[in-house]
């Protein structure tokens, strides 16, 4: 009926369910042998308490991390564990002392879960020690004073550092996706990281690895990151983060000897796009995209220089496309996805001075060999294939 003591005694009053010590099972005092003296009633305490997991696993040495503890028997009441949580501080298991974890009411499940916010151990050893990260032991809960739970695994005060930010720079807009090196980067229960004092939203760590996305900044300059792991924060010291103009795109040419302000391609994709502008190197990863029925289909873009980049043409599969009987090309709106720069994007959509709409022809038709089983054997240094493309009618040998 129930698996453990503290889910027995939590049963409604009706069942008179009370755990038989003897069998370990939830059972009604007249079905345990011994029941004066093995069966426990529901004003009664568990007496055998135990954590069997808890996170996060470690924290900075100021403190301020909530702890989720999961167990069994860990109190029927807030009260019965409100004093007597925290981490034990041992030395060849010796007892130095113990750092209080603050329970929260609101989230207490009976005899199941604790959550508690763990102060700093500066009070009970040096900050010297502390700084270091040399202080870890076992998470201990007691119920009423009178029975403890220990986690075999051990929580761990460290000091998070930052080593490097890549990259060094991005635009005004945002957008750019920026990754923080350094040392127990998941420390803690939360991290917020700054660019002075602009939020740099964060979405994902690892022991040594964070990465946030940069908000926007009313013009360019320089700001200092900072990431604040819960009561603890840190500052990046070697250089500051830059924000640039953002990226402006000046023209687009399709293929080597191009159309000025005309973006091309097939649905294979492939085509190479040359794009000017200015600060079209700061952004990482540039992208190109054309839309169909507000379905975006992207390729990678390169930046050259400041103002050069080179895409290839974005694939669409066939059953998309719609081509008209007498044309053999059909139009798309179309743009650049650079970090969260909007006027890059819809540039053949956009009121004012609107691109072109890109074209996208039909793929290639490839006439066949006329010798033999139309296989051509090899015996020269030329070889001709006829193409038939319509960007423009091309001989490739």
């Amino acid at each position: 009926m129930a698996p453990n003591c503290g889910f027995c005694l939590e049963l409604p009053e009706k069942y008179s369910c009370g755990w038989c010590q003897e069998t370990d099972s939830c059972q009604v005092q007249e079905q345990c042998r011994h029941h004066n003296t093995m069966w426990l009633n529901r004003q009664q305490t568990c007496p055998d308490p135990k954590i069997l997991d808890f996170y996060p696993k470690s924290g900075p040495w100021e403190g301020g991390t909530n702890v989720t503890i999961e167990g069994i028997n860990l109190g029927r009441t807030f009260e019965d564990i409100a004093t007597g949580v925290g981490i034990s501080h041992e030395l060849n298991g010796v007892t130095l002392g113990v750092v209080s974890c603050i329970p929260h009411r609101e989230d207490y499940v009976k005899t199941a879960k604790i959550k508690c916010q763990v102060q700093s151990p500066r009070n009970m050893t040096s900050g010297h020690q502390a700084q270091l990260g040399s202080i870890s032991g076992p998470i201990i809960v007691k119920v009423l004073n009178d029975y403890t739970a220990r986690s075999k695994e051990f929580y761990s005060f460290v000091n998070p550092k930052i080593l490097t930010i890549s990259p060094s720079k991005g635009p005004t807009s945002g957008g750019t996706k920026l990754s923080i090196e350094g040392l127990h980067m998941d420390a803690g229960s939360r991290a917020e990281a700054f660019l002075g004092s602009l939020v740099c939203n964060v979405t994902r760590r690892t022991l040594n690895y964070a990465e946030c996305i940069t908000s926007a900044r009313h013009m360019p300059g320089e700001e200092k990151v900072r990431v604040k792991f819960d009561n603890g924060l840190r500052f990046f010291e070697y250089y500051n983060f830059l924000y640039v103009e953002d990226p402006k795109i000046n023209s687009v040419e399709s293929g080597s000897g191009g159309n000025r302000g005309e973006a091309r391609g097939i649905p294979s994709g492939g085509i190479m796009i040359t794009v000017r502008g200015e600060y079209l190197n700061i952004v990482q990863k540039p992208m190109m995209y054309v839309e169909v029925d507000g379905e975006l289909f992207t390729s990678n873009c390169t930046s050259i220089s400041a103002v050069e980049m080179k895409c290839e043409s974005p694939s669409v599969p066939l059953e998309k496309l719609d081509y008209p009987k007498d044309k053999e090309f059909v139009e798309l709106d179309y743009g650049f996805i650079m970090d969260n720069v909007k006027s890059v994007m819809g540039l053949s959509s956009r009121k004012i001075n609107p691109f072109a709409k890109f074209r996208m022809y039909r793929n290639p038709q490839y006439a066949p060999f006329n010798e033999q089983n139309g296989i051509k054997y090899y015996r020269s240094e030329y070889l001709t294939i006829n193409v038939s493309l319509k960007i423009k009618n091309i001989k490739l040998t």
